[in-house]
């Protein structure tokens, strides 16, 4: 992978992983360890996710077109079945639902962060 890109990616799992245990550390503080639970697996989960879309954008830029789509397809599939799958464990509490999709969101906030610490646009 690119160099650049590959900084990137990791820089913001680095944030991605500071915020995830940040707020699951305040909400075990004020809730309880199974919300907790479910943030952090939202966040990483997103992560994971967030490497895989790396791997999968590289991967179409720099290889044929036969590759290309086949990498994409499994790459998006790949994503979508992971997220899905691991929310089926939360679906009898709403709660913990809803903070396991917040903490699938919350990966903008690492990429916000990163953003603004090494203040690089598209460069």
């Amino acid at each position: 992978m690119n160099q650049s890109l590959t900084k990137f990616i990791f820089g913001v799992f680095k944030f991605n992983l500071l915020v995830g245990l940040s707020v699951a550390l305040i909400l075990t503080k004020f809730y309880n360890k199974n919300l907790a639970f479910a943030f952090l697996t939202g966040i990483m989960i997103s992560s994971i996710t967030f490497v895989i879309k790396g791997y999968t954008i590289h991967t179409l830029l720099n290889f044929s077109k036969a590759k290309r789509v086949v990498a994409a397809y499994i790459g998006y599939i790949f994503q979508f079945i992971i997220i899905i799958a691991l929310a089926f464990l939360f679906i009898n509490d709403y709660t913990r639902l809803l903070t396991y999709i917040l903490g699938t969101f919350a990966q903008f906030l690492g990429i916000i962060l990163y953003w603004f610490i090494n203040r690089k646009g598209s460069d």
